[in-house]
């Protein structure tokens, strides 16, 4: 009997191994497995059915809960249908190599698969696959780009490649999208981006989704950043042109932001059609300095700056620098480091010039008022202003361009500087005592010999010209012999430039040396 158990037990172990069953959890594996195949064929079959989809990439969330590897066997795979599942089963999940499978989905050959994967990188804003939206950002599909446009807004780190879009997209309605994005990312990035397009998209629907996401920014920043630059005062004044012509919204942050943005702004080409922009004259270079006269020009760009009325003539008889003075000042505003300044020349005609009917010359008059009243920095130059006082006026009227002008000055909307002779002065606007009080009177007197002298010098030195003072008093002798008929120191230094600008001439085809003036 002893020697019969191991028999029995051998038996035993016979009929076990015979009804051997696998552990439960390969049973379930198993299961999973077929259920899933399953599901596959069922999407395949019924691709029109979402929920056939949504339940196949459910039991591959599921069962890759433990096994990445299945979400990367079916994101390589070569069916699309796979790849889409493995999309939508592994959205969010921060696994290396899900990742790095995922990735590589944004450059799929196929654009509805780049596009499951924008769509999933939207609903999970913080699935760390900046480079993945990047790419998408770029994708040669439309569609997918759009997509892409709204994984990239609440992504901070992709906010650069989103305004990089913006500049170079040609799609109109992605580029509204993308303004529309804009409105609630970095306002560092996307101030500036959307007040460029909004200044030169060609598009209506860009330029108001760019308006209304601007709005949108202003609002929840309260004011325009102090470190942030201002757009360029072209760029705003084409902006307001376009903001008020649109007949949908009103954005009223923005129109205020622009207005007081816009409140100095001088347009030039506006100015241009009432007269001469000395200031544009003097940046070509076209306009003569004036020398010698630091003294006349710090007092009389005091009484300019000073409080209303703010009307300074200078009074003196021809020859006494009275346009130089002028011109001088042109070219210091135009280099102030505070805030450049910018000088019309209007002649009393100018006033008149182009109008057809009675009291038509008043609406130019208020024209031009509005062109260069405060905040704006324009003093209004008018040579011989003692014709204002009687320039307008007919038989049946006596109001005159000076009586005009007159309340505006008063309030210090206009910034006056005129020239006119002692004896013009006091025919003109001095006979009105209500018109005299208004203006300042900077009485200049011809300059004497050495001041003269000083001027002459300045001017060859300015033209970078080597002229000895014995040539230059024999200069002086020349033009008071030959043009006497032209009032100092305008005859001795018109010859000394063109003296100057010989010399200077000789100096580019020698070296520059003294030169060996002989005058007999």
């Amino acid at each position: 009997m002893h020697t019969s158990r191991p028999h029995a037990a051998s038996a035993v172990n016979t009929r076990r191994a015979s009804c051997w069953h696998p552990p439960p959890s390969q049973v379930i594996i198993a299961l999973v497995n077929e259920e899933l195949q399953k599901l596959l064929e069922q999407a395949r079959i019924v691709q029109n059915q979402p929920d056939s989809f949504h339940r196949l990439a459910d039991m591959l969330r599921l069962q890759s809960k433990d096994d990445t590897g299945i979400l990367v066997e079916f994101a390589q795979s070569a069916d699309d249908l796979q790849r889409r599942a493995a999309i939508s089963a592994a959205a969010g999940r921060t696994e290396p190599e899900v990742i790095a499978a995922m990735a590589a989905l944004a450059n799929d050959p196929l654009p509805f698969v780049r596009q499951s994967l924008a769509f999933a990188l939207t609903d999970y804003s913080t699935w760390p696959m900046n480079e993945a939206v990047e790419a998408l950002l770029s994708d040669s599909d439309a569609n997918v780009r759009q997509a892409a446009i709204w994984a990239a807004k609440p992504r901070a780190a992709v906010t650069a490649s989103l305004v990089k879009r913006l500049e170079v997209e040609e799609s109109n309605w992605i580029r509204t999208d993308i303004a529309n994005a804009l409105a609630d990312c970095d306002h560092r990035l996307a101030l500036p981006a959307l007040f460029n397009r909004l200044g030169k998209d060609a598009d209506p629907g860009v330029q108001q989704a760019s308006a209304g996401a601007i709005e949108r920014q202003l609002g929840n920043l309260r004011a325009y950043p102090a470190d942030l630059d201002r757009p360029p005062t072209k760029t705003l004044n084409e902006i307001r042109r376009r903001v008020s012509a649109y007949t949908y919204g009103s954005y009223p942050i923005l129109q205020a932001f622009l207005s007081e943005q816009l409140a100095a702004h001088v347009d030039v080409e506006q100015l241009a059609g009432f007269g001469t922009v000395l200031t544009a004259e003097a940046e070509k270079g076209q306009l003569p300095r004036g020398y010698c006269l630091d003294e006349a020009v710090e007092s009389v760009l005091t009484m300019l700056d000073g409080g209303p009325p703010r009307a300074v003539v200078l009074v003196g008889e021809s020859g006494a620098g009275k346009t130089a003075l002028v011109h001088e000042i042109t070219h210091r505003l135009l280099r102030d480091p505070r805030r450049p300044g910018y000088v019309l020349r209007m002649a009393p005609q100018d006033f008149l010039a182009g109008t057809k009917y009675i009291g038509e010359w008043e609406t130019k008059v208020r024209n031009v008022i509005n062109a260069v009243k405060p905040p704006r920095r324009v003093i209004l130059y008018i040579p011989a202003i003692e014709e204002l006082a009687w320039m307008g006026t007919w038989e049946k009227s006596e109001a005159s361009v000076a009586t005009a002008l007159a309340p505006y000055i008063e309030r210090g909307d206009l910034t006056i500087l005129g020239e006119s002779t002692v004896e013009g002065f006091r025919k003109g606007l001095g006979a009105n005592r209500s018109l005299r009080r208004l203006f300042h009177t900077v009485e200049l007197q011809p300059p004497d010999a050495d001041e003269v002298r000083a001027i002459i010098r300045s001017v060859v030195d300015e033209a970078d010209a080597e002229i000895s003072d014995s040539v230059l008093d024999r200069l002086s002798e020349l033009a008071d012999y030959f043009v006497s008929g032209i009032v100092q120191p305008t005859r001795k230094r018109s010859i000394a430039m063109q003296s100057g600008i010989s010399s200077r001439a000789a100096s580019w085809v020698s070296p520059k040396r003294s030169m060996p003036w002989s005058i007999s």
